[in-house]
């Protein structure tokens, strides 16, 4: 298999798996409560937007023939998926870091001396990495390729 094609192939299902992994981490009264995309007490959109961005990835990874590059057609079109998860994680990430600066506020004031913290989960950030990660793989060659044509 093709190397870009099949580390395109293992973000992509890293994206996914990063929607089932906490999003949201909070450390308070003994306990550590971790939320993933599912479970944010929003509508599960969230989670399902990523789901669809990683799945296309995949699924668009594994059309054609796997020893050869990607056609420019597929290659443009994953790396704009890639970019839409990337743009789609930093909002979530923010969504999320305000979400938990929010419940900071609520158990601080119930409890300084119990409440640990709370952070963005690490889920969010593989997200983030794994279309990072496809954009540049992806991103690079395209642009070499326009400024070979322009020379």
């Amino acid at each position: 298999m093709e190397k870009r094609r099949f580390l395109t192939i293992i973000c992509g299902i890293s994206g996914l798996v990063s929607v089932f992994l906490p999003w949201i981490s909070i450390d308070a009264f003994q306990l550590t409560m971790n939320v993933n995309g599912f479970g944010r007490g929003d509508t599960p959109t969230d989670a399902f937007v990523s789901l669809i961005l990683f799945g296309l990835i995949v699924a668009l990874s594994l059309i054609g023939e796997r020893k050869e590059e990607f056609s420019p057609v597929f290659s443009y079109s994953i790396c704009g998926l890639a970019v839409l998860s990337f743009i789609f994680g930093l909002v979530e990430f923010f969504a999320v870091h305000g979400k938990v600066a929010t419940v900071d506020a609520q158990l601080r004031a119930v409890s300084e001396a119990a409440y640990k913290g709370g952070s963005v989960g690490y889920g969010v950030y593989i997200s983030l990495v794994a279309s990072l990660v496809v954009v540049i793989l992806l991103g690079l060659p395209i642009v070499h390729h326009f400024q070979r044509k322009h020379q």
